[in-house]
């Protein structure tokens, strides 16, 4: 199985630079484009949540991505060293006729995002690391 695993700093350079070689790699082995952007969304979200949330913008902080493609799925996993995750937020329902745009949440968008998109995900935390762990279809 097709492996890619990078280790980089927590800065949004970096972040959108691995996101793109990250596309470019599941691009090489085949991956049609639109399930390239559901895993550039994936990444660019989660990554992005690494660096605001468990790194609290510090840059220079260790995160780890790595991606298995398998027969018919992708399995991403992302770790970190920063501030203990509270664990992945509830799949919501957003139904956009029945919202009035100043009822809208701040955030967790991101997060809608990311359920949509994918399989399954989970979350550990391990000898001081968050480790985060999604599966999209590549079927």
């Amino acid at each position: 199985m097709p492996q890619l695993s990078k280790k980089f700093l927590s800065a949004q350079q970096l972040v959108s630079d691995n996101v793109a070689d990250a596309i470019a790699w599941v691009r090489k082995h085949g991956i049609h484009d639109d399930v390239a952007g559901s895993i550039e969304i994936v990444l660019a979200e989660a990554l992005n949540n690494i660096v605001e949330h468990a790194y609290l913008y510090r840059a220079g902080e260790q995160i780890e991505m790595d991606l298995i493609l398998g027969a018919d799925a992708l399995e991403i996993t992302l770790t970190d060293q920063g501030e203990k995750f509270p664990g992945i937020p509830q799949k919501r329902e957003m139904k956009g006729d029945a919202i009035r745009f100043e009822d809208l949440p701040e955030g967790g968008f991101g997060w809608f995002l990311i359920h949509s998109l994918t399989q399954s995900i989970r979350y550990a935390f391990v000898d001081g690391k968050n480790v985060v762990r999604f599966e999209i279809d590549c079927a």
